[in-house]
């Protein structure tokens, strides 16, 4: 279960590192 939980925690951040990305991207 941790790895699963650790895999869904990951997942999440790299959607938050995506938008900050496609935001700094479209603010420039």
């Amino acid at each position: 279960m941790n790895i699963i939980h650790g895999g869904i925690q990951r997942r999440l951040r790299l959607q938050i590192v995506g938008k900050l990305l496609l935001s700094f991207f479209f603010f420039f």
